[in-house]
């Protein structure tokens, strides 16, 4: 099996440096993500001209998988073209993808949401453009018949279509390998095989994913990338005490008994991230961190929160090594941001919340600047964002988002390896966010 290698130093409990090690990548464990949520994002997530070392990577959805392979070969054909006709090789912007490949972590998303939610739920309208690219990506690869299947299903009727396929050697087999081929294809640096999106107190779903994580690892022995784990659950997961407690213990019994020799990348995601409106489950995520800690702890598996953005930040700090965030802002799949002739709002880092574009707007005419910092917020901080077009200002605000996320996972990086991790709980008590300080 394909192993990735972590050298890990640990002063105290609360306090550790990570280096993980990627191929002939090195990045830095406790580092964030982007997540593009449109297809433009791979323009300008490339283009970063201000300090975003703490980005150690990006993660796609699959549907993107083709985009990004596409311009990636664009610019290797056209550097072996410089070096057989003495031609310039590439321009900055090329120039920045081909680096950034070369050094950030490559991963996809296999996004089960979107064969989960259809255009008849409250999530559809946003959830649906993800069901066409999804059903592109599909009619691209020649995907098996099982993929096809859950593209026309429904939240009521799409557990029984898994079954159907989990019940089917052959076809869960052919989902399982279709998903990594693409993954592996499409340059990434760690696969993960397509497992079911798990809502609610589905705690059956959540076991099929397990089956098929521990699946995938012997299906794709042949495929030269290293295979991660991956689970794809509801926000409501963390409602029920009963149903997490049933996943720490399928979490304890699965990684603490395997060979601690063998590193692995798990990758989890959160859909629908609103803990603020559940207390219960505020307890039970703290739970569920404790749990992960402990196992990455006695094991060196790599933890990697997907497409989240405060739950984010306080994972980084309890135990998780990566975490990606949504460009948009927002982690629920109905939403997708700027739509229309609406402009997006703005993250503030003292928040640690986004705020709406009203409030933004009202902050510059009270305050004559935006609520920012950092070197790329400061080059917009006192212009009007009236001024502004809205696709301009929609970029943006996403670019501030990078940039305020680069410096929170430098901010936690910095706690963890001096065992300060308090401080990130005193900023979300001064933040709008106070329930997230119940985590520490």
């Amino acid at each position: 099996m394909k192993t990735i290698n972590i050298q890990e130093t640990i002063k105290c409990q609360d306090s550790r440096n990570v280096l993980i090690q990627l191929g002939a990548k090195t990045i830095n464990g406790i580092g964030a993500m982007v997540h593009p949520t449109s297809a433009n994002d791979l323009q300008w997530i490339f283009e970063l001209d201000y300090d975003h070392d703490a980005i150690e990577g990006i993660v796609m959805p699959i549907w993107m998988s083709s985009q990004y392979s596409a311009r990636l070969n664009e610019i290797l054909n056209n550097q072996k073209q410089s070096t057989l006709t003495g031609a310039p090789n590439m321009n900055s912007a090329q120039s920045n993808l081909f680096s950034f490949n070369n050094t950030k972590a490559i991963l996809y998303d296999p996004s089960p949401e979107a064969l989960y939610f259809s255009n008849k739920t409250p999530e559809g309208k946003e959830g649906n453009i993800r069901r066409v690219r999804m059903k592109n990506l599909i009619s691209e690869t020649g995907a098996p018949k099982a993929l096809n299947d859950l593209l026309e299903c429904n939240p009521k009727t799409y557990y029984a279509a898994f079954e159907k396929i989990v019940n089917d050697q052959k076809q869960r087999n052919a989902l399982i390998l279709w998903s990594l081929i693409v993954q592996n294809n499409n340059k990434a640096d760690v696969v993960f095989p397509m497992t079911p999106y798990v809502s609610g107190k589905e705690t059956s779903a959540f076991k099929v994913a397990v089956d098929m994580n521990q699946e995938a690892e012997i299906l794709g022995d042949s495929i030269p990338t290293p295979i991660g784990h991956y689970y794809c659950l509801d926000f409501n997961f963390f409602a029920d005490s009963d149903t997490v407690d049933v996943a720490i213990e399928i979490f304890e019994d699965q990684y603490l008994k395997f060979d601690k020799s063998y590193k692995r990348v798990v990758a989890i995601k959160i859909v629908n991230d609103r803990f603020h409106e559940e207390p219960d489950s505020m307890e039970n995520l703290k739970n569920f961190l404790y749990a992960l800690r402990k196992i990455r702890d006695q094991t060196g598996v790599v933890f990697v929160l997907m497409s989240a953005m405060e739950t984010g930040y306080a994972g980084l700090a309890k135990g998780f090594d990566l975490c990606s965030f949504p460009t948009n802002g927002y982690t629920n799949v109905g939403f997708s941001g700027g739509n229309g002739a609406v402009k997006a709002g703005l993250y503030d880092s003292k928040w640690l919340s986004k705020r709406k574009y009203k409030s933004v707007l009202k902050y510059f005419k009270e305050n004559g600047h935006l609520p920012v910092e950092g070197t790329f917020g400061m080059r917009i901080a006192f212009t009007d964002p009236e001024t502004y077009a809205r696709d301009e200002w929609n970029s943006l605000a996403k670019k501030v988002l990078a940039e305020v996320k680069n410096n929170e996972a430098k901010k936690i990086r910095e706690a963890v390896r001096d065992g300060e991790v308090r401080t990130i709980k005193e900023k979300f008590l001064g933040s709008k966010r106070k329930d997230f300080a119940d985590l520490f």
